[in-house]
């Protein structure tokens, strides 16, 4: 019996030392990972702004992104009184584009007005300040931004900033 079992404890061994190599075997040459440049292609303007009630209006951060944004803002038939429209103007003060944002001063919120009955209400909360943020197919002719809010069906202009491409990020 202590033949038998000495007898397959020798076989494994050899079993296992002839599966061994007694070559090394060559690595894989790993080549460096070519990253292509940040700056290639078209590229999205996310900006975040900061806004008042005495209409106090700056640009908190902003950013570009290399990309196409799916789908472009379009501009709604129809503005109300707090309303803002951003123009990015080009060196000369040509209008490149123009966004419509609905006041980021109103914020409409939803809630369950009774819990047995499950009835949502929505309601509009007059805000004291906010921070708003947009996205924009970046163009080479964004120079400055006028920034204009409608008040009594006209718009009046809030702030004038001049614009330079920010970083990439």
């Amino acid at each position: 019996m202590k033949r038998l079992f000495f007898s397959l404890y020798c076989l494994l061994l050899a079993s296992c030392f002839s599966c061994k190599s007694s070559e090394p075997t060559q690595q894989a040459i790993k080549e460096p990972l070519v990253v292509p440049e940040p700056t290639s292609g078209p590229e999205i303007l996310m900006a975040t702004f900061y806004i008042n009630q005495q209409d106090s209006f700056h640009l908190s951060e902003a950013f570009i992104n290399v990309g196409y944004l799916k789908s472009s803002p379009s501009m709604p038939a129809f503005s109300y009184d707090g309303d803002l429209r951003l123009s990015w103007l080009s060196g000369d003060g040509q209008v490149c584009k123009q966004e419509l944002i609905s006041n980021p001063l109103l914020k409409k919120v939803e809630y369950v007005n009774d819990i047995e009955s499950g009835k949502i209400s929505a309601e509009a909360i007059d805000l004291k300040e906010t921070t708003f943020f947009i996205r924009q197919q970046w163009d080479d002719c964004f120079q400055s931004l006028r920034v204009e809010k409608k008040d009594e069906e006209e718009w009046k202009l809030i702030k004038h900033l001049t614009f330079s491409k920010p970083p990439i990020q």
